[in-house]
């Protein structure tokens, strides 16, 4: 799976929430998530949406919203989000973004975020990894007996990382 090979260091903030590494992909039709966990208000679509993945052809009929927590802690939603289990990558629309108010923002360094127009202090950063930018969402996981909830392992720092600092 490209996002795990890529992210290694993604791992549980708490035992209550995950970052989701998000591709911001100017090439999709759709925002698309491979867990099924991480969406509310899960429906079926009006009919089913058809996907090449690398090496496959995936269909998917479920849509949901994902909501995460901006850098400054306020929540964002991201609505219609198509599950696509096993699709290895999960991506952000960029032509959907800008159609929700939301603007690619790159600096002089290079350095890029996602802000809304109508409000600048709705900012996500992005991380770019080659040529590619990836939001890292934090989303509350669904709520779990105690017992699951306590194999998850505490967030550790991660040294000398690229990502880390």
């Amino acid at each position: 799976m490209l996002a795990a090979e890529m992210f290694d260091l993604v791992l549980a903030t708490s035992t209550t929430s995950t970052l989701v590494p998000l591709m911001v992909d100017s090439g999709a039709s759709q925002h698309i998530i491979d867990r099924a966990d991480l969406l509310i208000n899960v429906r079926k679509a009006a009919k089913p949406m058809t996907f090449q993945t690398v090496g496959s052809q995936q269909t998917s009929d479920r849509i949901g919203d994902v909501t995460g927590f901006l850098s400054s802690g306020g929540p964002v939603i991201f609505k219609d989000v198509v599950n696509l289990p096993g699709a290895g990558v999960n991506l952000l629309s960029e032509e959907l973004l800008r159609e929700r108010g939301w603007v690619k923002v790159i600096g002089n360094d290079d350095s890029a975020h996602l802000q809304h127009k109508d409000d600048p202090a709705m900012r996500m950063p992005l991380i770019k990894r080659g040529r590619t930018r990836w939001l890292l969402l934090r989303v509350d996981l669904p709520s779990s007996s105690p017992a699951e909830a306590s194999v998850l392992a505490p967030a550790q720092k991660v040294k000398d990382h690229p990502l880390s600092s």
